[in-house]
């Protein structure tokens, strides 16, 4: 599937990262590839001046 984003328009929201949400034991995914994700998208979207 292919998704295309107008930086103009999208907003990058991310929210319960807080730690007592990210402490809980996650699935599919675990918190901490949860947090190393959203981490390294928004690092993208900064690093393209998206943000």
């Amino acid at each position: 599937m292919d998704i295309t984003f107008t930086p103009s328009t999208t907003a990058l929201v991310l929210i319960d990262l807080q730690h007592g949400i990210v402490a809980r034991q996650l699935a599919p995914h675990s918190s901490q590839d949860v947090l190393k994700n959203c981490a390294a998208l928004a690092a993208q979207l900064r690093a393209r001046g998206e943000s």
